[in-house]
């Protein structure tokens, strides 16, 4: 209401400097009518002379007069933006019980469960209590638990081991399960080698940063055997088996540099990021977020919360939709002209695969349509056909020349 009082006040006052300065042009304007009229009584100018300039003087006026009043309509405008940002969009009162019974009882958990999710636990405690809300203990035991070990990670000491220990209880867990009996879906397969690949990177980026640490404190004797130890059996890939040797690089060129802080014996300008303090934080938050990751695929638990999701794609989608709609607003006939989509173009929910020339099923049934990380699209049938014997589930996209693991494929859902 404060801004609706300001505006309306910011609208009074522009009215009246309006209507001053119309009322001020006018009366000069007759003033110079009733000179230009002596004057041709006297016979001082003639009749073109005069029309000339009263011409110019109208002119003038006008353009003065449209100013004064090109300000008067922004504030008008900006008033009733004001009012409507006020009042809002009416509501029929069926909508507004909808809202006070269970659309708010809903926002509300969703509130209470992305606090859960950030770590928030006395806020989030504080609202389910104030507003009796019913929220599964279970599932705020699994956020409690998930951001006690993060904290560990987070903490000054930057404590790995339960973490750690976490990491080798779970990846024991999933190997039990990794052999599954004959006629197995082949999606569990892969969620099953996608967690452990997720489990051994998480070790392998913890163990990592435990050498850095050493390596920062002098004991480089220390650093090396630890590499030897832990981080090069855990290198299962290209990527990481690049990490371990640039890590060994780095432990050789600071032995040459003499006794002095491990800071010191590296160039401003260094390769190695975990040198210096900005990049080892950014390493250690890194290993943070793989670490909720995982927990949170291990569990089953959303790794963006729901309230995040709807607010981001609020975010990207209202505008465009809004711009639709005020389009269609302002010309209906356009899109009535507009032709039916044709029946070839309209969408089907299921597909045929462009290997087997099988209709792929859907839901949970035995031939889901799988998609690479080339983004191809392929029946799990010609998924399977194509693992290559002797590997860890690697296969070739029949389209293009990219390699991938089975872990990294995805089932999609039509």
């Amino acid at each position: 209401m404060r801004e609706i009082q300001d505006e309306s006040s910011r609208v009074l006052e522009k009215s009246n400097s309006a209507a001053a300065d119309t009322v001020g042009e006018i009366d000069a304007l007759l003033g110079l009518i009733e000179s230009q009229k002596d004057l041709l009584l006297r016979g001082t100018v003639d009749v073109p002379t005069a029309l000339s300039t009263l011409q110019t003087a109208v002119k003038a006026s006008e353009e003065a007069v449209h100013a004064t009043h090109k300000g008067l309509a922004a504030a008008v405008l900006t008033l009733s933006q004001a009012v409507e940002r006020i009042s809002g969009p009416e509501r029929s009162d069926d909508a507004l019980t909808a809202l006070d019974s269970g659309e708010t009882r809903a926002l509300l958990h969703l509130v209470a469960q992305q606090l859960y999710h950030e770590g928030y636990m006395e806020i989030a405690d504080t609202l389910v209590e104030r507003t009796s809300l019913s929220f599964d203990s279970f599932l705020r035991g699994q956020y409690v638990a998930m951001h006690s070990l993060a904290h560990s990670i987070r903490s000054p000491t930057r404590d790995v081991t339960p973490v750690l220990q976490w990491c080798d209880s779970a990846v024991q867990e999933t190997t039990a399960g990794a052999s599954p009996p004959s006629g197995a879906s082949l999606e569990g397969t892969i969620l099953r080698e996608g967690m452990l690949d997720a489990l051994r990177t998480l070790k392998f980026r913890l163990h990592f940063l435990q050498c850095v640490r050493l390596m920062m404190e002098g004991s480089r004797d220390s650093a090396v055997q630890y590499v030897r130890n832990f981080l090069t059996p855990l290198a299962r890939t290209k990527e990481l088996y690049r990490d371990v040797q640039r890590l060994t690089t780095s432990l050789v060129y600071a032995s040459t540099q003499g006794s002095g802080e491990v800071e010191a014996a590296f160039p401003c300008t260094t390769p190695y990021p975990w040198t210096s303090p900005d990049g080892l934080d950014a390493l250690w938050a890194a290993a943070t977020d793989l670490f909720l990751e995982c927990w949170c695929r291990r569990y089953g638990l959303p790794r963006r919360a729901p309230l995040q999701v709807c607010v981001d794609a609020g975010y990207h989608v209202l505008p465009a939709l809004r711009k639709y709609n005020e389009l269609r607003r302002r010309t209906p006939e356009m899109f009535l002209q507009l032709p039916s989509m044709p029946l070839e173009l309209t969408y089907q929910s299921w597909l045929t695969c462009p290997v087997t020339q099988q209709q792929a099923t859907e839901g949970d049934g035995p031939n889901p349509a799988m998609m690479l990380p080339c983004a191809h699209v392929i029946s799990h049938n010609a998924l399977r056909s194509l693992l290559r014997p002797g590997t860890r589930g690697t296969l070739k996209c029949p389209y293009c020349p990219t390699e991938c693991e089975i872990s990294n494929c995805i089932k999609l859902y039509a």
